[in-house]
């Protein structure tokens, strides 16, 4: 996959937020923009950022989960 979006049944829109972070616990992506946005690997610098597994949260309609993607180049 080149974006990772976190899976779900349904469609919504309005209460979405994806935020990742780096091991150290640094914001490198956000976004409340609905659930055809999605993260391509790259920090709000838009640099690629390196292999490896970066944790997520995502809130949907009040509801948060959290997990862990891997990135591989």
């Amino acid at each position: 996959n080149d974006c990772f979006r976190p899976g779900f049944d349904g469609h919504f829109s309005d209460c979405y937020e994806l935020r990742v972070y780096n091991r150290w616990g640094g914001m490198l992506f956000e976004s409340t923009a609905g659930q055809n946005h999605c993260w391509d690997g790259r920090n709000k610098a838009g640099d690629r950022v390196s292999q490896g597994t970066y944790y997520y949260i995502v809130n949907l309609n009040g509801i948060e989960q959290h997990g862990y993607v891997t990135l591989i180049e």
